[in-house]
């Protein structure tokens, strides 16, 4: 939306980022769904792993599909490279995407297709064939400066510090690495993973989380899953988060906290706390801030214990009150 203060996104990050693009590159979205109006839309979900929309022309039905590479390309038998349309090449695209994925990309494939008007009107993933794969774009989510020394303190203090994204398992590597993260190849795992652990039962799963560090392609319940798992491994257990599906997570995990900026209301009524900046660096500030009351509240205590041990008449140690002791009848005196 556009106010006085220029365009302002609101809504999923990659469809801000992806209408962004689109009007950098000269295509409006009004004038767009103007001339295609919307019929009926396929909302992303994790489990599908894409979306599609379908949207009336002049004689046809026309398809628009996004969402990961081989979802895409096992939906779609040719590709569009620009002065053609040939058969699809799914070598050649499943490598550019691990090429892309591997500098720390979230890869998205968008797919296009057509059918008739007079089709069967309940318009669903039946109709997503012989689709003409478009291409495929890479977005990045930058890691901000102060994150690794960030994450560097935690490792100091005795933190342990893991990430839970739905993005592609090099992705989430890659990111990892870049911020700092310090993680083995056996300390990588998926949500499929995760699924056949929490398949074998509980004892499985705390196996699974008490080694793993990077947990990729997740499904948003199974962050509860691996929370609660965390928990009964002895962790005691802070989780981040902005969306409505890491609800679950933020309200059982020991602490929550929920992202002040682009948080959802229901992130942030879940949670514990609220980062006002969004900036995880600020979150470490937290701890830091919370270990030196913790410590100072007590010295206080020693102190006051220290200072209210007086030694009676018949010579035992006893806590007593400024003006009397009370461990022995001959201390009436005080």
């Amino acid at each position: 939306m556009q106010d006085e203060n220029g365009w302002k996104g609101i809504g999923d990050t990659v469809d801000v980022a992806l209408l962004t693009a689109a009007r950098k590159a000269g295509l409006a979205q009004d004038k767009v769904a103007a001339e295609y109006p919307l019929i009926a839309r396929i909302s992303y979900e994790p489990d599908l792993k894409y979306a599609a929309s379908f949207h009336r022309g002049s004689e046809r039905v026309h398809i628009f599909a996004k969402g990961s590479t081989e979802t895409l390309l096992s939906m779609a038998d040719r590709m569009d490279i620009g002065d053609r349309v040939v058969e699809v090449d799914r070598d050649r695209l499943l490598a550019q995407k691990e090429e892309m994925a591997a500098r720390g990309l979230r890869v998205l494939a968008f797919a296009e297709g057509e059918i008739r008007s007079d089709a069967d009107p309940a318009f669903g993933h039946h109709h997503l064939v012989d689709l003409i794969v478009l291409g495929i774009t890479g977005m990045q989510d930058p890691i901000r400066r102060e994150v690794p020394q960030a994450i560097r303190e935690c490792r100091a203090a005795g933190v342990e510090v893991a990430m839970v994204t739905g993005d592609d398992p090099r992705t989430a590597a890659a990111v990892a690495a870049q911020a700092g993260l310090q993680f083995g190849p056996s300390q990588a795992t998926t949500g499929d993973a995760v699924r056949e652990a929490e398949a074998a039962g509980p004892a499985r799963l705390d196996e699974l989380t008490n080694g793993a560090r990077i947990y990729a392609r997740v499904a948003p319940n199974q962050k509860l899953a691996i929370v609660l798992s965390l928990a009964r491994n002895g962790h005691f257990v802070a989780v981040t988060g902005d969306g409505v599906n890491d609800a679950p997570a933020l309200k059982h995990a020991h602490v929550g906290v929920a992202m002040g900026m682009k948080g959802t209301e229901v992130a942030k009524e879940s949670a514990d706390i609220v980062v006002v900046d969004d900036n995880f660096a600020s979150i470490v500030s937290g701890i830091r801030e919370g270990r030196t009351a913790y410590s100072n509240i007590l010295k206080i205590i020693l102190m006051l214990t220290a200072t209210g041990l007086r030694k009676c008449c018949c010579s035992c140690w006893r806590f007593r009150s400024a003006f009397q002791c009370h461990c022995c009848p001959c201390s009436s005196s005080g």
